[in-house]
């Protein structure tokens, strides 16, 4: 069975072995195997080549030796910009972070071990460019950076604003116990300054790798991947003053799942509903649950067997014929993970089968239900088969499938969140790789990217709104967006901040809580063509603008003008024809989501 699945206790050290796989392969597609020198002089073995970088990006750079000791056996690193020696860079990685221009130009490493030194040879050139990681019409900011010791680290899962206007989250390590393992919940304001952070002690929880959801009780639920009376993990509560209550253990011998990952579904009914990505009653493929939010057993567990999808990663959705919905992230009938929906009675189909090919395969993210009344996800493998990117795909209630776009590496790679869909009518999403500087694809890729955010239109049309810097913006985001009541889009990266940058491992940190506004469709240019007058205005792509006139703004109401006008590349425009007879005009634009 192929996985692509990695421990959430080990996703850091999985994503730096596969930064190795990425260096290895893109050096062999280029023909640049040197022949080792063993036990004279240090052979270097691969290093990276020309790279371009977009500005305040981390442009990295890196060299390997015939023995792969990356440092070991007395080995030591000196690398060399323009010929001048870079004080302190002394590990096989070089990483730039906050590349401009002036980093532009000829890079070189002196390997030097017991018996002599080499140079790599010929020199490798960094070029920065001009290009932005984000649109013109809309504004990125990163709210806060993780702190380990404070208020946890390497979110997994995105957040919520509770009805008290505060956005609640967790993290899966860090807290301030003893040994900062077991993750935290905490509480923020909208402008990113910490209210409280709770850290599980095991007991209670351990390792949360889902987020929230408010109950009509006012209190927050959620799940951790351990911890618990039983060690498989827990559903809690947690009220908005910080007041942590573990409401259930799973127990294996009980065949109700463990090692839940994904945030429960508060149903109309009331009742929480959940996954788990294991155990169960017919086999170790996991479970989806019903429980009240008092807590107790169970209403009831239905357990997955092979031909119905196994190892759920993301949780439930209720459609609007008030089943659930949601995939699984492995299994069916081709063991590439599939999509089904369940009743709240726990009857349950298997609407489709992942092939792993054209359609995507190994779905982590789940469901959302557009406005065309279909259900939209994601998959992390599949699509175009030379890059295996993964897909975007719907599929309608009764299991129409319908493959949307496969993600190419420039546009992302490798989403594992649920989309969303805003006020706008559009999908929103995040990708943990691809973006900016993708090249040859993300399984084959290096230097690294980081992830992006997107919108998605239902006619299949996406624009990526931000590629991620991978240092103080964030890295690696695996969670889905929140729509705040202000219109701003909220999420999480699992890496990147201020916090715990490691200077040979690019992409770490802590992680950080970011937002994504829309900038204000301010007017930028007017000209006049002949009769015709034309101004443009800054404007998100695909969201609708109504364009008004008036001939005296202190006096007369303010008259549509036209039809609305969509956005496209981050601009749009509208024109009006002068006559003979115009007084002076007035316009404004205004965004209609």
């Amino acid at each position: 069975m192929k996985t692509k699945k990695l421990t959430k206790k080990g996703i850091e050290a999985g994503i730096n072995r596969r930064t190795l796989t990425w260096i290895f392969s893109a050096a062999v597609a280029l023909g640049l195997l040197a022949t080792p020198m063993r036990g004279q002089l240090p052979g270097i073995f691969i290093y990276t080549t020309n790279q371009t970088t977009p500005t305040s990006f981390t442009a990295s750079l890196a060299v390997f030796t015939d023995t792969s000791s990356l440092g070991t056996n007395q080995e030591s690193f000196a690398w060399y910009f323009n010929t001048n020696l870079i004080p302190g860079a002394t590990n096989y990685i070089l990483n730039i972070f906050d590349a401009q221009a002036s980093n532009a130009g000829s890079y070189s490493v002196v390997v030097s071990d017991t018996f002599g030194a080499v140079t790599s040879s010929p020199p490798m050139t960094l070029t920065v460019t001009n290009i932005s990681f984000e649109l013109p019409s809309v504004q990125f900011s990163t709210l806060a950076s993780f702190n380990q010791f404070v208020d946890g680290a390497f979110p997994q899962a995105g957040l919520i604003q509770a009805s008290d206007g505060y956005l609640y989250g967790t993290t899966l390590a860090g807290g301030t116990n003893a040994g900062a393992t077991d993750g935290t919940v905490f509480k923020m304001s909208t402008d990113g300054v910490l209210a409280w952070s709770v850290a599980f002690n095991d007991a209670d929880g351990q390792a949360p790798a889902a987020g929230l959801v408010q109950a009509g009780d006012g209190n927050l639920y959620g799940t951790t991947g351990y911890g618990g009376t039983k060690g498989f993990g827990t559903v809690f509560q947690i009220t908005t003053n910080g007041v942590l209550t573990s409401i259930y253990s799973f127990d294996p011998g009980q065949s109700d799942g463990g090692f839940p990952e994904a945030p429960l579904c508060v149903g109309l009914d009331g009742y929480l509903y959940g996954t788990t990505t294991t155990n169960g009653s017919d086999s170790l493929g996991g479970t989806i649950f019903k429980m009240s939010t008092n807590g107790g057993s169970l209403v009831w567990s239905y357990s997955f067997a092979e031909a119905d999808g196994n190892v759920p990663l993301a949780g439930v959705v209720q459609g609007l014929d008030g089943s659930l919905y949601g995939t699984a992230s492995e299994g069916g009938a081709f063991g590439a993970g599939s999509v089904f929906s369940i009743t709240t009675n726990g009857v349950f189909t298997n609407l489709y089968s992942f092939t792993d090919v054209a359609d995507g395969g190994y779905p982590y993210g789940g469901l959302a239900q557009g406005p065309d009344s279909q259900l939209y996800g994601t998959t992390t493998d599949g699509g175009d088969t030379n890059l295996n990117d993964g897909t975007i795909f719907k599929i309608t209630t009764n299991g129409t499938f319908t493959v949307v776009l496969a993600f190419e590496g420039t546009n992302g790679a490798l989403p594992e969140a649920s989309m969303i869909v805003a006020g706008d009518g559009n999908l929103y999403g995040t990708t943990k790789g691809g973006g900016i500087g993708a090249q040859f694809g993300a399984d084959n890729l290096y230097p690294p990217t980081y992830g992006t955010i997107f919108q998605l239109t239902t006619n299949g049309g996406l624009v990526t709104l931000i590629s991620f810097d991978g240092n103080y913006d964030g890295a690696a985001p695996h969670s889905s967006l929140w729509q705040g009541v202000d219109g701003g889009l909220y999420g999480t990266t699992s890496q990147g901040g201020t916090n715990d940058l490691d200077v040979s491992l690019p992409s770490l940190g802590d992680g950080t809580v970011f937002r994504l506004g829309v900038v204000r469709p301010t007017i930028i240019s007017e000209y006049v063509v002949g009769n015709t007058f034309y101004f443009t205005w800054i404007a998100l792509p695909g969201v609708p603008y109504q364009t008004q006139y008036n001939d005296n703004p202190g006096q007369s109401p303010w008259i549509d003008f036209g039809g609305t006008v969509v956005g496209t590349n981050g601009f749009a425009t509208q024109s009006d024809t002068i006559g003979a007879t115009n007084t002076a005009r007035f316009y404004r634009v205004s965004l209609q989501f």
